[in-house]
């Protein structure tokens, strides 16, 4: 197995990564980078935009606040350990 990493102190990005192993080769690789400002334009709203606040009604959370990947995830119900 062979991983490579390339970053750049300067921009303190990722710009090229390789994973090889017997099964697979996984290839990153940021291109086309440019250092110039975007254009002001891009982050203009629409002229027809407008903005909806809608009411939260739920009176439980809609989500765990543990990470799915965790080992425990779902071990907690109502609060308590299970």
């Amino acid at each position: 197995m062979v991983d490579e990493r390339g970053e750049s102190a300067e921009l303190q990005l990722l710009i090229r990564s390789r994973h090889s192993d017997p099964r697979s080769t996984v290839a990153y690789r940021l291109s086309n980078i440019r250092r110039t400002e975007p254009s002001a334009h891009l982050f203009e709203l629409p002229a027809d935009y407008a903005a909806k606040i809608i009411p939260m009604t739920a009176k439980k959370p809609m989500m765990s606040w543990m990470a799915a990947e965790s080992p425990r995830a779902g071990a907690f119900r109502d609060g308590k350990l299970r």
